[in-house]
């Protein structure tokens, strides 16, 4: 492998920039003030960094290290943490590395339960900027002699750990995680390509003590099929775009196993991975981390590639696979239950316009439009009262984005529910099964208009309709076998609205005191 080059063009260096939905203003003539058009989200800033804000005012990215050869009065470590904690409430946009003063070991764990593809990720691995003599590679899976060998000839630093018979990629990163002697466990697949600073962006998380585990993007190889783009699609859809902090009780985690950084003494602490429960014991993995009192933390940061299957029917199976498991997860998990948020007003309003539907009355739109307006004139005369800089046609839009947000939401989880129901109670039962059709559609396009994929309409239906019944196929499966049927009927949550808690949040909630001063708990 290539050497470490530390004057190497592949490491971004660190920079913040002002998100495209965020403004900066001034009230008072002093008083900072960012506001987030959606969700609509307001930030008293503390006036001493006032500057900072100035800085970054322009929307463009700034050099942090610029930034702060020009604020000469400002403590570096101080103003990177008020940076980080703007990051993790969505007003500012983060990226490259900071400069890393120590290396910590880290030991490159890769499941190569199907090996195909071993040589392309260890090239990567090559390429990658990292001191090699803190780096140790390990690969783990049914990899035949000649590959073994080739391996050897072009990567002698890398360890392969032949495996007999086809092993589960839990058996694969355990047997390769118990050999690995780094501070830190950098897990991937051999069908990934992991790039230049991989390490680099996603290890400085670790300087919060409290943090577990810390998880980077993911991609795809290739754009030349439909399938290919849908998958490339899907993947962006279920991995967030933001910088998310997961505390110990959080019941989600959108995080890949393939790209993911994990402290060894915590990993050898919960014992791995499950390996009776692979794949979908990867959450359960998460969750053991997370109730031995570690938090979690995903970046979009560190993105790795990942070679699509080329395989339709391989596709299916994995999500029939993913759904079968989940009731078992669920079951060694009780507490982990999917809340369903559910706002009073959001969920008022669309039931009546289901209603009207049914009923076939214009007196439930009618009063459904009503309230939609009553709810926004309350936020209206809210934000008058403190002052804001957000003008009425800013509320309405708001409002309106909540409201079909909300929409998405519902039809989504029906969608991936309940789909598979409605083709079997088609006959018997036409109302509810149309309903469950439409719920369908609805989400369908929905996720199409919001992020327009390079896929043609038709075909995004198929694959869409496709994935979704492979996966209820497995998870009602799973339910019935498993007596448990909590994956069905998530733990409703009635979200009662105020306006300074839900739709406009105040400074200093994440992190900062009101002196402006960051507390201890700030993530590095």
């Amino acid at each position: 492998m290539s050497t470490w080059n530390p004057d190497s063009p592949y490491i971004a260096p660190l920079a913040f920039r002002l998100r495209e939905s965020v403004e900066y203003r001034l009230t008072r003539g002093v008083q900072p003030v960012l506001l987030l058009r959606y969700p609509l989200r307001v930030n008293v800033i503390h006036p001493m960094w006032r500057p900072v804000l100035e800085i970054l005012k322009s929307g463009r990215f700034v050099l942090f290290h610029r930034m702060m050869a020009v604020l000469r009065k400002l403590d570096p470590d101080e103003t990177h943490a008020f940076l980080k904690s703007l990051v993790f409430e969505g007003f500012i946009d983060m990226r490259g590395a900071p400069a890393m003063d120590e290396f910590p070991t880290v030991s490159v764990v890769i499941n190569a339960s199907e090996p195909e593809d071993l040589i392309t990720c260890l090239k990567s691995l090559g390429q990658m900027v990292y001191p090699r003599e803190r780096l140790q590679i390990l690969a783990a899976g049914p990899v035949s002699d000649e590959l073994a060998r080739k391996v050897g000839e072009t990567f002698p630093e890398v360890r392969v750990l032949q495996m007999p018979d086809r092993p589960s990629s839990a058996e694969c990163r355990n047997r390769a995680a118990r050999e690995a002697a780094g501070e830190f466990l950098a897990f991937t697949d051999a069908r990934c390509k992991v790039p230049h600073a991989w390490l680099q962006e996603l290890l400085p998380a670790f300087q919060d003590e409290a943090l577990g585990a810390v998880g980077g993007g993911t991609d795809f190889f290739y754009e030349y099929s439909e399938f290919d783009r849908y998958l490339q699609f899907r993947s962006q859809m279920n991995r967030a775009e933001e910088f998310v902090r997961f505390s110990p009780a959080e019941p989600f985690i959108p995080i890949a196993a393939w790209n993911v950084l994990v402290r060894r003494s915590i990993f050898e602490s919960v014992g791995g991975f499950q390996e009776a429960l692979s794949p979908p014991g990867e959450a359960d993995f998460f969750w053991r981390i997370q109730e031995a009192g570690y938090g979690l933390e995903y970046r979009p940061l560190g993105k790795v590639h990942q070679l699509p299957r080329d395989r339709f029917f391989s596709f299916l199976k994995q999500n029939y696979l993913s759904g079968r498991a989940e009731p078992v997860v669920q079951k060694r998990h009780p507490a982990k239950i999917k809340p369903f948020l559910a706002p009073v007003l959001e969920s008022l309003l669309w039931l009546q316009v289901i209603m009207a539907f049914l009923l076939g009355t214009s007196f439930l739109l009618i009063s459904a439009l009503a309230l939609f307006f009553v709810d926004a004139g309350i936020k209206y005369i809210r934000v008058r009262r403190r002052n804001l800089p957000i003008g009425p046609h800013h509320v309405l839009l708001t409002s309106l984005k909540a409201d079909l947000k909300f929409l998405h939401y519902c039809t989504g989880f029906v969608s991936r529910h309940y789909l598979l129901v409605g083709v079997l109670m088609l006959n018997l039962l036409p109302v509810p099964a149309a309903v469950i059709f439409l719920a369908h559609l609805t989400a369908g396009i929905m996720d199409y208009s919001s992020r327009m994929p390079q896929t043609k309409i038709i075909s995004f239906f198929i694959f869409f309709t496709m994935e979704q019944l492979s996966y209820q196929a497995g998870l009602w499966h799973g339910c019935i076998q498993e007596r448990c049927f909590k994956p069905l009927r998530p733990q409703q949550v009635i979200l009662r609205r105020d306006l300074w808690t839900d739709d406009l949040e105040t400074p200093f909630q994440q992190g900062f005191d009101t002196s402006g001063k960051p507390k201890k708990s700030v993530s590095g």
